[in-house]
């Protein structure tokens, strides 16, 4: 049995390295999703989320913890 962790964070966007989208959580770990809709794409928004980290990955933004949303 798997346990899901759930996290609470808001949207920012990002201006540098062509702008993008994180997710800092209320305890300042930052996310970088890769599948963010665009229906959540709106800096400020407070989001629930859970997800899973993605390993060996190396992206041009070079900030926060890949991730890939499952649920938000």
């Amino acid at each position: 049995m798997s346990i899901i962790t759930r996290y609470k964070g808001t949207i920012k966007f990002m201006s540098f390295e062509g702008g993008f989208y994180g997710i800092v959580t209320d305890n300042n770990l930052k996310f970088l999703p890769t599948n963010l809709t665009e229906k959540y794409r709106q800096n400020g928004a407070i989001v629930e989320f859970s997800g899973d980290e993605i390993k060996d990955i190396k992206t041009s933004q070079q900030w926060g913890i890949p991730f890939e949303i499952n649920d938000i």
